[in-house]
This record gives C-alpha cells, sequence and structure tokens, in this order.
C-alpha cells in the first residue's frame, strides 16, 4: 500500500482521514503504525451500500473546509492533491489523478 506521507509534501497533508467501511469483507480495521500518525484516522461503518452512501457517512462526520473523496481500488498520485490546489478558481469539484490498485481501471499520471 502507498503511504500518503511519502508520495505527498506535509504542507498537503489533510487535517483528518475518514475511512468509511462499506459492507468490507473482511471488515476493514486500521493497523497501529497508522494510528499514531499526526493526522488523525477514524473509521466509520456505513451498512447502506454503494459508494454515494459511503461518501455521505463521511461527508456528516467530516470537520474540513473542503473535501476530497477516493475509492479502495485507487491510490493516489504525486498530484492527487496539488492538482486541486492549482485548481482553486471556485470550482465545486475536482477530479484528481489516481492509479489504479489490482484490475481496477482508473486515470493515472
Amino acid at each position: 500500500m502507498t503511504n500518503f506521507f511519502q508520495t505527498h509534501n506535509s504542507h498537503l497533508y489533510p487535517q483528518e482521514i475518514i475511512i468509511v467501511d462499506n459492507n468490507s469483507q473482511p471488515e476493514i480495521t486500521i493497523p497501529q503504525q497508522y494510528q499514531v500518525k499526526s493526522v488523525p484516522i477514524r473509521l466509520l461503518k456505513c451498512s447502506k451500500i454503494g459508494p454515494a452512501a459511503a461518501r455521505n457517512v463521511g461527508i456528516k462526520h467530516a470537520k474540513g473546509d473542503w473535501i476530497l473523496f477516493t475509492d479502495s481500488d485507487c491510490i493516489p498520485s504525486g498530484s492527487f492533491i496539488q492538482g486541486y490546489l492549482q485548481a482553486m478558481n471556485g470550482s465545486i469539484g475536482y477530479a484528481g489523478n489516481v492509479k489504479a490498485w489490482g484490475n481496477s481501471i482508473a486515470n493515472g499520471d
């Protein structure tokens, strides 16, 4: 698994990371080594199936000024957040680049 702290500069670190387990099998757990980082990680459960339901649970609990979603089969690229910061022009949405994990299809750089 790619480590966010290895692919992004510290000034771009998120203020929080929210992981929503959307009926994963096996259930998602956060290894202890990631719980001691300077960015708090919260694990929430969503029993309603589908990415929209999981994102709604995540956004309901988020505290930040902006939200950045990704999925479990995506690995954020180096430009994942940087592209958003460069595009801050009043837009209400931005699609960052990700690399696919496994056999998934995603827009990579």
